[in-house]
């Protein structure tokens, strides 16, 4: 709970030294610049149009490492919900709205969204 605060916490201060007149970058969806994304994004799309998915999983490589190094708790905790993992390594906020915007909830409507995204638009 402490860093979901920290993290809103942070997102406002940031979100709050934006000029009025300029919108923020972070809200201008984008495809990614990343190596992955080429070969995440496609095969998220099938997840999703697949359907069956009551929990969906975005943001960047902490997300992502749960189809790698925190696969067994992935798959002891996660999966039985019906859970997607779609986060991509070195993905930023606009990255993921680009990928949103892109289909990635098409054939699904999830119980529940958990988006941990924005520590790599700190540059």
């Amino acid at each position: 709970m402490r860093t979901l605060l920290t993290g809103i916490a942070f997102g406002w201060i940031g979100a709050s030294a934006v000029g009025a007149a300029a919108a923020p970058l972070t809200i201008i969806p984008v495809a990614s610049s990343n190596d992955v994304l080429p070969a995440y994004h496609p095969a998220f799309l099938q997840i999703a149009q697949a359907g069956n998915v009551d929990l969906v999983f975005w943001g960047d490589s902490i997300t992502d490492y749960w189809r790698s190094t925190g696969l067994s708790v992935w798959n002891q905790y996660f999966a039985p919900l019906k859970a997607a993992d779609f986060g991509v390594s070195g993905d930023r906020t606009q990255n993921v709205i680009w990928r949103i915007s892109n289909g990635e909830l098409v054939g699904i409507r999830p119980k529940l969204a958990l988006v941990m995204i924005g520590i790599n638009n700190l540059n």
